[in-house]
C-alpha cells in the first residue's frame, strides 16, 4: 500500500515537473504498449470530457496516420492515476496514451496464446504481445509512429504554439465556447 498520493518517488517527480512546467505545455503524450491505440481522457469515468472534441481531432490524426483505433481511454477498460487524465484533468492541457504495439485485442492471438489455469487466465509468450522484433518490426513501428506525430503536430502546430504563448487561440474545430485551459 502507497504511504500518500504521488508515491513512490517517481511519481512525486513526474508531478512535480508536470507542476512546474505547466504553464508550458501545449500537448502530453505517454506511450505503452499493447494494443496499438490512442487513447484520450477519461480513463475512471464513462463521462466524455470536456474538450471531446478537440481530444478527437489530435487523437484521429495520430490514428489515422499510424494505422491505429482511436477511443476514450475507459471504453478499453476502468483505471486511476494516468497520467493524461492528472495533465488533462488538473492542468487543462490536451493529453493523450498512444499504445504503440501490441496483440492484446486480437482475438486470434489471444486464442492461441491465452491458456486457463483454475479461474486465472495467463498469456504463454506475453513478451511478444508487447514488443516488436529487434530489426524491420521494431523499425516500422518507430517509423510509423515517427510519422503519425509529426503529422499532428504539423496539422495543429499553429494551435498548439498560439496557446502557450499566450495568444488569443484559433478554432479551427468551430467550438465557439471551447478554450485550452478550464477555469479552475
Amino acid at each position: 500500500m502507497r504511504p500518500a498520493p504521488r508515491s513512490p518517488a517517481h511519481s512525486g517527480g513526474l508531478a512535480s515537473l508536470i507542476e512546474e512546467c505547466a504553464d508550458k505545455l501545449a500537448l502530453v503524450i505517454s506511450y505503452h504498449s499493447g494494443a496499438r491505440l490512442v487513447l484520450y481522457p477519461w480513463s475512471w469515468s464513462s463521462e466524455e470530457p470536456p474538450d471531446a472534441h478537440l481530444l478527437r481531432e489530435l487523437g484521429g490524426t495520430y490514428a489515422w496516420v499510424a494505422g491505429y483505433r482511436l477511443m476514450q481511454s475507459s471504453r478499453l477498460y476502468f483505471s486511476f492515476g494516468e497520467l493524461m487524465d492528472y495533465v488533462y484533468g488538473r492542468y487543462g492541457v490536451p493529453a493523450l496514451t498512444v499504445e504503440v504495439y501490441g496483440w492484446a485485442l486480437d482475438q486470434g492471438w489471444r486464442r492461441e496464446h491465452e491458456a486457463r489455469i483454475g479461474n486465472m487466465t495467463v498469456f504463454k509468450h506475453a513478451f511478444e504481445c508487447f514488443n516488436p522484433s529487434p530489426g524491420g518490426e521494431l523499425l516500422e513501428v518507430l517509423r510509423a509512429n515517427a510519422v503519425a506525430l509529426r503529422a499532428m503536430l504539423l496539422r495543429y502546430a499553429s494551435v498548439l504554439v498560439v496557446r502557450v504563448a499566450g495568444g488569443p487561440v484559433p478554432e479551427p474545430w468551430g467550438l465557439p465556447h471551447w478554450r485550452w485551459r478550464r477555469e479552475a
